[in-house]
């Protein structure tokens, strides 16, 4: 896939270009949809299958404490949509900020037809473009088909959770999920697990001297599950192994900082430095302060083997 950094780096239009526009947080099932029936456009129309998408996300380019903390980053992102087979990708960050002044109709002309080439365009049905996000998909439904546009509104995917009920998917639910702790529903949500991508710090060293070591990750600025335990899985380049996950601050030891560790089963190596990723499977139990040591090691023990068990 095409990656476009920003549009001073697109030389020329596409031609006959079928396009998406939107974050694309967590690339869910929702997004998946969309981006099968974007390639189907594409083929239909004669031209490439092109994302428009926002690094860092759109709120956070005009309001950097308004904007939620992303699912996934930018990287997974884009392997996450080439994979959908789309052809090319333009991300578009602060630097194009001038794009948000531009009236809905002047965007459609101007900036989609014009400047990139886009003949077609699939969206959602809360799709919203233009200056103060002024153009809806009724907008675009109308303005953009007058404009010579085949426009394309799809519905949403819904889905019945245990925890929520009926919920239609975006971005938000699942990120809602992932705050409250249920990854399980999350990952029914994305077709995947939920993950977390870090490098390996130097911790307290205190897993080690409980008997179970632990790889750190300091996790700032990243979403982080609910403080408990997790059954999990950690990928080390090619390899995938077995993990009991710790998300909290430690209220036994008052560290007060949220992080996570993990200890991997049946592995043992140098992670130091390392960048590990940490996929979230089930939640076992919530984070609790323990009286002493030894009861703090006997509930590990217990997380270990519940963790074998769910895995096996």
């Amino acid at each position: 896939m095409q990656i476009i950094r920003g549009f001073d780096n697109l030389t020329e239009p596409f031609t006959n270009a079928a396009m998406s526009i939107g974050n694309f947080d967590g690339v869910h099932i929702g997004h998946q949809k969309l981006l099968e029936r974007l390639v189907e456009m594409s083929r239909r129309l004669g031209g490439p299958a092109v994302v428009m998408t926002f690094h860092p996300h759109v709120r956070r380019i005009f309001d950097a404490d308004s904007a939620p903390l992303l699912i996934c980053g930018i990287e997974e992102r884009l392997e996450r949509i080439s994979a959908a087979g789309v052809d090319a990708c333009i991300v578009v960050g602060s630097e194009d900020r001038w794009m948000f002044a531009v009236e809905p109709v002047d965007y459609l002309r101007d900036v989609l037809i014009d400047r990139l080439g886009c003949r077609g365009l699939i969206e959602g049905p809360t799709f919203h473009f233009g200056r103060r996000a002024a153009g809806t998909a009724e907008t675009l439904r109308h303005e953009g088909t007058a404009l010579g546009l085949e426009v394309e509104i799809i519905d949403g995917v819904r889905i019945d959770l245990p925890e929520t009920g009926e919920v239609e998917i975006n971005s938000t639910v699942v990120r809602d999920l992932i705050i409250a702790g249920h990854v399980a529903a999350a990952a029914r949500c994305m077709g995947r697990p939920f993950s977390v991508t870090d490098v390996v710090v130097h911790g307290e060293s205190r897993g080690s001297s409980l008997g179970f070591p632990t790889a750190n990750l300091e996790a700032r600025g990243l979403l982080l599950p609910a403080p408990g335990v997790y059954a999990g899985r950690i990928q080390i380049d090619d390899a995938e192994h077995a993990a009991a996950v710790y998300v909290g601050a430690s209220p036994t030891f008052a560290d007060g900082h949220l992080c996570m560790e993990v200890h991997a089963l049946d592995f043992s190596g140098d992670l130091y430095g390392r960048k590990l990723i940490v996929h979230l499977l089930n939640r076992l139990r919530e984070d609790r302060k323990f009286d002493n040591r030894t009861s703090l090691v006997d509930q590990i023990r217990r997380d270990i083997n519940q963790i074998r068990r769910h895995l096996a």
